[in-house]
This record gives structure tokens, sequence and C-alpha cells, in this order.
């Protein structure tokens, strides 16, 4: 590692150490009511029932939200962000899809929660996680004992995953109905696409792209401390932006909190290094396909995304990169929200419940 990178690396990690604990004193302080939950408040994110699929090099756990496909008027596929898991951290959401006769599956990625990869042979995520939707979509046939049509949603980083995905749908097929990416990550720190964004995560952002052995460094000494507890979510939560942060209610923030603790789990590795794999200097070249090709072989699958205006975790200019990126016209394939309430975390919330009453599909 250069001198001038280590020296850079030091100063930035003591910077985003002390960041960090101020964020997560002014999070205790703030939120000291929010999280003073009830155990009896975790019925609330409690799935219909635990799906195992495995492939040759892995095994995947999903929560499965509302009625067996049996019985389901639509599927949808939801990949979650980092961090993230299978557990969705929208409150009432099992009700929600039980009501309205949609099944929602939510796996964990690899290394996260109870998914795991066999043996010690790395894989490019994306190549990896589409084995497990072959599969998927494969068991699915056959317990409906018809062909199911998927909707997919990606957040945040999950955006890679619902684009690779398209690698194992042949153009002609009907298989997925559509795709929605939510604040996706972006790639670039040029003029102005950082703007507005509060000055650790402007330091993250830096550190992924630039001065990635230093961040692998930092976790590898911090992660275990940044992880323990709810210290790194509480951080993230302080630094979403007033608005984002005041429209969580209780159930929502302890939501957010049990998704993290299955995010870290097994360890904080694959958190990592799915944030270099996806985020980094390398991307999206990196993510092993190309995406504009990719969708150009698709065109009959619509792509839209959705975006916060105030999002300041990943700000809007990375959907606004991503849909140039993919030659799409911004004004059909964006929707922005403009209530500041919406942020990295409100949105989500926001869209998939729309996807799921009917609204969005």
């Amino acid at each position: 590692m250069p001198k001038t990178e280590l020296w850079t690396g030091i100063a930035i990690a003591a910077a985003l150490t002390a960041a960090f604990a101020y964020a997560r004193g002014s999070a205790k302080k703030s939120q000291k009511r929010k999280n003073e939950v009830t155990a009896s408040a975790l019925a609330f994110f409690e799935p219909s029932r635990t799906r195992t699929i495995e492939t040759p090099s892995a095994k995947y756990t999903c929560y499965e939200y509302g009625p067996p496909v049996t019985s389901a008027k639509s599927v949808i596929l939801y990949l979650h962000g980092v961090p993230g898991s299978r557990l969705v951290p929208i409150p009432g959401l099992n009700a929600l899809c039980l009501e309205k006769s949609i099944l929602l599956i939510s796996p964990d990625r690899i290394g996260f929660g109870d998914s795991k990869r066999f043996g010690s042979e790395e894989s490019n995520n994306v190549s990896e996680f589409n084995k497990f939707a072959t599969e998927l979509f494969h068991k699915l046939d056959v317990e409906a004992a018809r062909f199911v049509r998927v909707i997919v949603v990606g957040y945040s980083l999950g955006a890679p995953l619902a684009l690779g995905l398209l690698q194992v749908i042949p153009p002609d097929s009907h298989r997925v109905s559509s795709v929605h990416i939510i604040a996706p990550v972006g790639f670039t720190s040029s003029t102005g696409s950082l703007a507005g964004v509060v000055l650790p995560n402007r330091v993250s952002h830096w550190m992924v792209r630039y001065a990635p052995n230093v961040l692998k460094g930092g976790w590898a000494v911090f992660g275990s401390f940044i992880a323990s507890g709810d210290g790194y979510i509480d951080a993230m939560i302080a630094g979403s932006g007033k608005a984002d942060r005041d429209g969580m209610t209780d159930l929502d923030i302890l939501a957010w909190k049990l998704t993290t603790r299955e995010t870290m789990k097994q360890g904080t590795r694959a958190f990592v290094s799915n944030v270099l794999e996806f985020f980094g200097k390398d991307a999206p070249s990196g993510w092993g396909f190309n995406v504009r090709a990719l969708l150009k072989d698709h065109e009959n699958i619509p792509v839209h995304f959705y975006h916060g205006n105030h999002d300041v975790i990943t700000p809007i200019f990375a959907s606004e990169e991503l849909v140039e990126l993919l030659g799409l016209k911004e004004t059909d394939a964006l929707t922005a929200y403009p209530d500041p309430s919406l942020g990295h975390f409100g949105i989500v919330k926001k869209v998939v419940l729309d996807i799921v009453s009917g609204s969005l599909q």
C-alpha cells in the first residue's frame, strides 16, 4: 500500500471512528424512547414461512411473506441491500401480503443471515445468486403446477442482483414481468454527484472507491466493534437526514436493527466484499455482465427506478447515472420523491408497500 494512501487512510479511519462515535451517541439520545420496544413487537416482522434453496455451491435461506405460491395472485422476489437480510424491514408486511394475496420472497445473500457457501471457493455474487434464482423458479413452477411470473425488486445494493438476474432469463421468456430498482448504488464521485451528502457518508463513498485496502483493514480492526449491538445501524439512521430519521416509527427502527443483526450474524467479511464488488472502483464493469446490453436484450421487461431527492446515504445521482448508463429516458424510467421523509430508509417502505398493494405493478 503506498505511504500516501496509508497515512490518508489512517486519518480517514480516525475521522470515521469519531463520526461513528458521535452518531452513535446522538442516536442513543434522540432515539431512547424508540429503542424501548417490547418483545411482543417482534410479531410485526414474522413471515409466513421459511424456505431453503440449495445449489451445488451454496445454501440460501429465504423468508416468505403472504400466501403459498399455490394461491398467490402475484410473486415478488425482493433483493435486500447492505445492511439487510431475509427479514424485510417493513412492519406488518406479512399481513398486507396475506390481505392482497401476494407472495413476497426475500433471500439472504451469501454470508448474510443463514445463507452459506459450501467450501471455500469464492465466486462472483451475481453468478452465484443466479444459480439460486434458477432453482427457486423451478421449484415455484413445480409447486404451483404452472409457469410462475415474478416481479423483481432490488433495493440499494440489491440493484446489481436484480439487473444481473436477467442473465438467466431468455429474452423471449415472460418469467419476469417487471423490475423495480429502489435507491440503487452509484459508481462515481464526480462533481455534484455527492451534493447534499453528509460528511461521514462522503468519506465512506471515497474510501470504497479509492482506498479499498484501508476499508478492508478498518473493518478487520473495527468491524466487530461497529457491528456489535446496534451501533452500526444507529449511526446510519442518525446520519440519514433529520426528516428521514424522524419519519421512522418505533417499529421501523426495530426492523432495521433486527435485519442488521442478521447482516453481521456470520461476521463482517460478506458485508465488506459486497460493498467493494458492487460499489467499488470497478463497478459496474466488475459486476460480471454488461448492464446496458443485457437490458437491450430484454426490452420487453419494464425497468423502473425510485429515489428520494433527499437521500443522503446514496444520493439520487446514483439512479440518474444508472438510467443514463442503461440508455433509458429519465422522465419515463425514474420516479423522484421530493418528500424529505423518503430518504434512504423511508423510500423502501413506501415503494415496496405500493408494489404489494398493486399501485406500482
